[in-house]
Order: C-alpha cells, then sequence, then structure tokens
C-alpha cells in the first residue's frame, strides 16, 4: 500500500492565537479522518523515528550532527550542538526567548562573536563553529548527558519549562549565562543570549523507509544523508515547516502563506487518492496529533471542523 506521511509542524500554532481561518481541503481532511495521538509530541523525535533514530536513554537526540551533516559538513565522530542567536525578553514574571535569524546578524559581528567565545570558553573544550549559511554549530570535545529543547519547542514561550536537564545540565546553564554575558561586554546589536540543543554524536544507525522524500528541511537533508541503505520502499515522505518557521519568528503572514500552499498541497494529495496514485494520508503535526485519512472517509459528512483543543485528551477517534 503506497502510503504518504505528509508532516507539518506548526499546523495549529499560529502566532496570532485569535485567527480562525479556514482552508478548504485541509479544513476536509482534519475532519473526515481518523485522529490518532502519537507518542513523538515534538517535531524532531516525530522526524527522526520515521528513520529509526532515538536519543541515547537520558541523553540528547542527535540533532546537531545530523543538521550539520544536511548541510554538507562532516560530522566524524565529534559531539556537536547547534547553535541559534536569539533575545531573552521579560513578561511581567516570565522570561521569553524569541530567535533572530541569521541573515539579520551582520558578519563582522559574527567574526567579533565566534573569535571571541572561542577564545573565552577554550577551557571548556568547545569551539563555535558559523561557516555554514543555515545554522551556528558548537563543537565538543567530550560527549555530555544533557536533554535540551529545540529551538522551535522554546521559541515564544517560557523559558523556565525547556532549561537543559541532565548530568551535565549545570556545565551548559553556566555555558549560556557566561555567553550571555559575553554578548553584554561585545555589545552585540540584535540579541542577548544563545540557545543551545540537539547535543550529540551523527547515530551509528540511519534507516530509510521512504521511496520517496520531499522538503528542505535541514534534519530531513541529514536522515536522507546518512541513511543506509539508501531510502527505498513504497511510502513517500513529505515534509512542509515553513509553518514551523513563520511560528519561531512569531509571523503570522508568514504563517498564513505556508497553510495557504498547505491547502493547495492537500489538494493535490486528495486528487492523487481519487485517481489510485495513493492509498493513504498520513498528516502529522508534530506535537502529537497523527490524522489517517483514505478515500471512502470522504463520506463523513456528519464531522464537523476538527479543533486541536477540544480534542487533546480524545485518544482516538474515528
Amino acid at each position: 500500500m503506497l502510503t504518504q506521511y505528509l508532516l507539518v509542524p506548526g499546523l495549529f500554532e499560529p502566532p496570532d492565537p485569535e485567527f480562525d481561518g479556514h482552508f478548504p481541503h485541509l479544513d476536509m481532511l482534519l475532519s473526515r479522518s481518523d485522529h490518532v495521538v502519537e507518542k513523538n509530541d515534538d517535531f524532531e523525535s516525530l522526524l527522526c523515528s520515521h528513520f529509526d533514530v532515538a536519543p541515547p536513554p537520558e541523553q540528547d537526540l542527535p540533532s546537531a550532527s545530523l543538521m550539520l551533516s544536511g548541510e554538507g559538513g562532516e560530522p566524524l565522530t565529534d559531539n556537536w550542538a547547534v547553535v541559534a542567536p536569539v533575545s531573552l525578553h521579560v513578561d511581567r514574571d516570565r522570561l521569553l526567548l524569541i530567535p533572530l535569524p541569521l541573515e539579520d546578524v551582520e558578519h563582522s559581528e559574527v567574526d567579533r562573536l565566534r573569535e571571541a567565545f572561542n577564545q573565552h570558553f577554550s577551557d571548556d573544550g568547545v569551539e563555535l563553529i558559523t561557516d555554514f549559511p543555515r545554522h551556528w554549530y558548537l563543537r565538543l570535545q567530550q560527549p555530555r548527558q544533557l536533554t535540551t529543547s529545540s529551538l522551535a519547542q522554546v521559541a515564544g514561550r517560557t523559558l523556565d519549562p525547556f532549561l537543559p536537564a541532565g548530568a551535565d545540565a549545570g556545565w551548559l546553564r553556566r555555558l549560556l549565562n557566561e555567553s550571555q554575558m559575553l554578548l553584554h561586554s561585545l555589545e552585540i546589536e540584535g540579541f542577548n543570549s544563545l540557545w543551545i540543543w540537539g547535543v550529540g554524536q551523527l547515530p551509528e544507525a540511519v534507516r530509510c523507509h521512504f521511496g520517496e522524500l520531499s522538503g528542505d528541511n535541514l534534519l530531513l537533508c541529514g536522515l536522507q544523508t546518512n541513511a543506509v541503505p539508501e531510502c527505498r520502499g513504497e511510502a513517500r515522505l513529505m515534509v512542509k515547516d515553513a509553518s514551523l518557521q513563520a511560528v519561531e519568528s512569531g509571523d503570522q503572514q508568514q504563517w498564513l502563506r505556508a497553510m495557504q500552499d498547505l491547502d493547495a498541497t492537500v489538494e493535490e494529495l486528495l486528487k492523487a487518492l481519487s485517481n489510485g496514485d495513493i492509498r493513504k494520508i498520513i498528516l502529522q503535526d508534530g506535537s502529537g496529533n497523527s490524522f489517517h485519512y483514505r478515500f471512502f472517509m470522504r463520506f463523513r459528512l456528519w464531522r464537523s471542523r476538527f479543533n486541536a483543543e477540544q480534542s487533546a485528551d480524545r485518544g482516538v477517534t474515528n
């Protein structure tokens, strides 16, 4: 059976929480599908699970090494972390984290930060790498026992629930605190802190069960690059993460454009379903929601529009 997987992180997270737009093809699929609540409740874990990649016990998902590989880097046997420039804002009694796109940071400032950072933390056995276009990375001379939260999980949210945990959490928290003071002393405009996640080595085994992959998501590219044997099978996997990028930046118009593009994609998939080119669509949002749609489900005319908040605790809906 040819199954089309469609991963759409940020699907139910419009930056404007009051937004109540309608997308006819997407709404129809969501309302008439079987709704399944999954154990993978974050996008990176879900995507990696499709390639049989899971974090070691009480350690991080090795997102950084995979993403570095997806950018053409060579992780080898080193340990890596992803580094992002962010701004921390005090909002009443909360501390909010707001990401800053790399293209908004002047190259001269990046060079100045990298030089100062690597000098300051030389005794910690870490090196900031800023040579790649889509992310900065941290090379670690030794493995660290950490569990962290990705930028997508913490962007725009209260910081406290997402602080690093694990045996080396104190080390990473100190590094984050000292990097804030370093940024303050450098007087670099636009951001006042760094966020670090995805710590680990390149996984020993990456297995691809799909005959076709589509999407330019960096983690997807890294998984495809390291898959052995090469991708094969009847199932297809498509990742559309423009909505997630909009959530990270808090851009409602970008999110709206991503949803309009998604609605057009769903329309094409529904046509493929009716033509018999595919037999099943599985849409996953990376926060625990999975929607399984087959052609006969179009007759479920009594179904009301899917509401993510009302359905959060339902389990499986038929």
